[in-house]
């Protein structure tokens, strides 16, 4: 220290001093580059242009300002900073520089391209490399401008929203003043917007609905707000009064005002007009009870489900039959909730409705816990929205049982009264079948008695053996027929269709040559091998032959013949009698019964040949046929399975 002291002592005063105010401006400078090396970030980082002039001339701008024009920032140094406004701001811009003009004033900016732009210049002096300048901060106001004038649009299409809708805007502070209303609230109570903003709640709403909104009101006051009262959809429905003394129905759709620190202010509304939807809504529900009355007093069972099968709506009779007292114990349910036993068979008719959308009808009997039977004649039918689309099922669940019971008791007594005429015609028939023939055995008895002659004696006793023999016979097919009622039994075998009907040829030519018929019967060389009982089946071919035989005239012709018919043996037997009539085709096969045109002596019988034959053939698993036309014959088809 003391070396550098005496070297320092060594100059003369005035070079020290010099020295140390060189220091100084070196460390000053130094001090003044940095704060510019600052200041020029700084400005290169602004958003805005920044210019310095010394009387109108720039002297430093930025690299944000040089993009805002479209220029270097070198080659604005030194240019006339007025060649940056647009002709009509020049004259302000040169004004507010000759007058030192410090704050913000706008103006329109020039750009090297020829463009223009709204600019807001802000102006105020500053010390610039230690002289006076002044600084200029211009702003772009495109953006700004876009946004308000965007800004004024929404505004003026809203206003002229509120002011042209039917629906009532308006708003209100937390005290219930109105601040604003909009026209239309003359449409909706006849008092015009400026007259409803000086009333009081009390005079736009009802007691009633006056209540509602002091609620409301008064939940704004606390500290912590009703979650239900932010509800955006939430809406109440008001009685207004009109000015002419009537009142409407409004729902009104409310929504918070809040301040910047999101408290509630107030309150904005958009009433509705809905009296007539509310008019509409009591008719309607009057409906409403007049179709559940309706339907509740109904002795059958209604119903409605969805396309899932779940309960919607059942009628007081229907919640009886599932043995519930209410509605809401049916609501959601399926049938197998109730019938579990019926439930997979009454769910595919509900399918079936749905799949085909046609109405179904089915009846059925129900045993029920009681034990008793129940007939329901259910009726399904598809249920459909406005447009079209099938939304459900309705059911009509008729109870039958009384029908039903009437409907049997019917039937029973047509049953006896069918029996009593069989039996009536049975009678009949059996004092004929047996008069007659007793008659001819009393005739020929008389003759016996008081003849020796031996031609008469055996005339006569033929006759009685023949009457004899026809009463064996009748009384044979009664006794048949009552076994054939009782008790089948077949004798199975396999036998050849052909076999039988030469066994039923050789039995009745004798009987069809007393006639004068021909018997036609051309032997396939072909057998027609059947299952069945040789001596049952016999008698069903010579019941038919005996027949044929009867109800042809003399000389006529009867005409065997069989041949196969798929998976069946076909055995006919044709003749070129009378016929039958139409009429009488469907019941030749009752027992007792016989064509009345057919009665005679000749030809007399009980009428139980037939029944027999038919019941031997079906007890075969085969069936007969009848072909007849009235004055041209009769052709019997016996069908018999074919053995495999």
């Amino acid at each position: 220290m003391k070396t550098s002291e005496n070297k320092l002592s060594a100059f003369p005063p005035d070079l020290a001093a010099a020295q140390a105010q060189i220091a100084a401006l070196e460390q000053a400078l130094a001090e003044t580059q940095a704060r510019e090396e600052r200041y020029r970030l700084l400005s290169d980082a602004a958003l805005e242009g920044i210019l310095i002039h010394e009387r109108g001339i720039i002297l430093d701008a930025n690299a944000a300002l040089g993009t805002m024009f479209g220029y270097a920032v070198h080659d604005l140094i030194g240019q006339d900073a007025l060649m940056l406004a647009a002709p009509d701001t020049r004259p302000i811009v040169a004004q507010k520089i000759a007058t030192d003009f410090s704050g913000a004033y706008t103006g329109t900016g020039l750009r090297r391209d020829g463009s223009t732009f709204p600019a807001e210049i802000i102006g105020r002096p500053i010390l610039y490399r230690g002289r006076a300048a002044r600084l200029a901060v211009i702003r772009d106001l495109t953006e700004v401008q876009a946004a308000q004038e965007a800004l004024r649009r929404t505004q003026e299409r809203y206003r002229m929203l509120a002011e042209h809708v039917r629906d009532v805007i308006w708003t209100m502070d937390a005290s219930g003043r109105f601040t604003y209303v909009s026209p239309s609230v003359e449409y909706l109570r006849g008092y015009t917007a400026e007259e409803v903003m000086q009333q009081s709640l009390d005079q736009v709403l009802t007691p009633a609905s006056l209540a509602q909104v002091q609620d409301y009101l008064q939940a704004l006051q606390t500290d912590s707000i009703d979650p239900d009262l932010l509800d955006p959809d939430r809406r109440y429905v008001l009685e207004q009064p009109c000015k002419d003394g009537s009142t409407v129905w409004t729902e009104t759709k409310v929504n918070l005002i809040r301040d910047a620190d999101g408290r509630p202010i107030g309150v904005l509304g958009v009433s509705r007009d809905i009296t007539e939807r509310r008019r509409f809504e009591a008719a309607l529900a009057q409906e409403r009870t007049l179709l559940r009355t309706l339907i509740d007093n109904l002795p059958d069972s209604v119903l409605v489900k969805d396309l899932q099968g779940r309960f919607l709506l059942n009628n007081a009779e229907s919640l009886r039959r599932m043995g519930v007292s209410s509605q809401e114990e049916t609501l959601g349910k399926v049938t197998a909730d109730f019938f579990p036993e019926k439930a997979a068979e009454w769910d595919a008719l509900e399918q079936q409705v749905i799949r085909t959308g046609r109405k179904l009808v089915h009846e059925e009997g129900i045993i029920r816990s009681d034990g008793d039977e129940h007939w329901i004649r259910s009726t399904q039918f598809p249920l459909y929205d406005q447009q079209g689309t099938m939304i459900g099922l309705v059911f009509i669940n008729q109870d039958l049982t009384e029908q039903k019971a009437a409907e049997r008791q019917q039937y029973e007594l047509e049953m006896e009264r069918e029996r009593t005429a069989v039996l009536e015609r049975f009678i009949g028939d059996a004092s004929h079948s047996f008069k007659t023939p007793l008659t001819a055995m009393r005739v020929s008895l008389g003759v016996l008695k008081r003849t020796d002659d031996p031609a008469k004696v055996a005339e006569h006793l033929n006759i009685l053996s023949l009457q004899v023999d026809y009463l064996e016979r009748t009384l044979d097919d009664l006794l048949n027929l009552t076994r054939l009622d009782r008790d089948l039994t077949l004798e199975l075998e396999r036998l050849d269709a052909r076999d039988l009907i030469d066994a039923a040829v050789r039995s009745g030519r004798t009987m069809a040559l007393e006639k004068g018929h021909t018997l036609e019967w051309q032997r396939p060389e072909t057998g027609f091998q059947v299952f069945g009982d040789f001596n049952r089946l016999k008698r069903t071919l010579d019941v038919i032959l005996l027949n044929a035989v009867n109800y042809t005239p003399y000389g006529g012709t009867i005409t065997f013949g069989v041949k196969s018919e798929g998976r069946q043996v076909c055995i006919t037997v044709a003749d070129t009698g009378i016929g039958i009539p139409d009429a009488d085709l469907p019941y030749i096969f009752n027992r007792f019964y016989r064509v009345d045109s057919a009665r005679d002596v000749s030809t007399g019988g009980m009428g139980v040949g037939l029944t027999i034959a038919r019941k031997i053939v079906e007890a075969h698993r085969g069936w007969i046929k009848v072909e007849s036309v009235p004055g041209q014959g009769t052709t019997f088809k016996i069908y018999l399975p074919a053995a495999q």
